[in-house]
């Protein structure tokens, strides 16, 4: 009986809730989230180097550097 039902539904297009052609749909806007993500980490740790760098060079102007306006203080 519980078989019959597994088939019904698969012949009727139902695969969990979601038809199979949305996975690929939702496999890509995941994808595109992931670089997105990956993207804007390597542009903050890209300017936290560089906010270290120079903190190094001048240890001084430590108090300017803090309120850097790049740096979302």
């Amino acid at each position: 009986m519980a078989l019959d039902m597994r088939l019904r539904g698969r012949e009727a297009g139902d695969h969990g809730g979601q038809p199979l052609k949305l996975y690929g749909a939702r496999i890509k806007q995941m994808q595109a989230e992931i670089k997105k993500f990956k993207h804007v980490r390597n542009h903050e740790i890209k300017q936290l180097r560089k906010l270290e760098k120079l903190r190094q060079k001048s240890p001084s102007d430590h108090q300017m550097i803090i309120s850097f306006p790049g740096s979302g203080a």
